[in-house]
């Protein structure tokens, strides 16, 4: 394996660990411990890192290092509404007529299909700015959105409803894309307690 593949191999397992909440909020990443724990040397956990930094999941500070970013209720509620604001400004690029949606694989998580569902949404736009932070923004809610349904009560049918409003046209998509985020605001607290508990 080259140097390249080695660098996107750590990039993406760290990524991966990062968003799935294996790390709370704030937490000190330590390069070295990272390399073991990934069989790989220090440099490409180093590459990777600094790339996290740019995409704002990883802080780092002078004295103590990297960090993962830390999250409280006003930065959970800005994300929320930025989501929200992302994928109604992706509505507003969509070059066609809205259309039903197929929903993805019986087999894909609840955080995968709500992924797919908002890079949807980005895709239709044809814009790729507006694709690359509806993306961004979904790799920054990673951990949020794998223990949101441990903390809310979630409608069981969350996702199918988005599927029938693209059948049913912009007004009741809009309502979904509301919706959605006005149940996640109302529990920004719950979420941030549970994230800071978890890992």
């Amino acid at each position: 394996m080259n140097a390249g593949q080695t660098s996107e191999r750590v990039y993406d397992a760290l990524k991966q660990r990062l968003m799935t909440g294996e790390f709370r909020p704030g937490a000190r990443l330590d390069p070295n411990m990272l390399a073991a724990s990934m069989s790989s040397s220090v440099t490409p956990v180093r590459d990777a890192l600094h790339r996290l930094i740019g995409e704002r999941i990883i802080e780092t500070h002078t004295s103590t290092g990297f960090h993962l970013a830390t999250l409280y209720e006003p930065d959970l509620r800005d994300l929320f509404t930025w989501n929200a604001r992302l994928l109604l400004e992706a509505m507003r690029w969509w070059r066609t007529p809205s259309s039903a949606t197929a929903l993805p694989p019986a087999s894909a998580s609840r955080v995968q299909a709500t992924r797919a569902l908002f890079a949807h949404f980005g895709n239709l736009s044809a814009s790729r700015e507006i694709s690359s932070a509806i993306e961004a923004t979904s790799d920054r809610l990673g951990a949020v959105r794998e223990i949101e349904a441990k903390v809310i009560d979630l409608p069981s049918d969350e996702l199918v409803r988005f599927a029938i409003a693209f059948g049913a046209g912009r007004a009741a998509i809009i309502r979904e894309v509301r919706a959605y985020h006005r149940r996640r605001l109302n529990a920004v607290p719950a979420l941030v307690t549970a994230l800071h508990r978890a890992a």
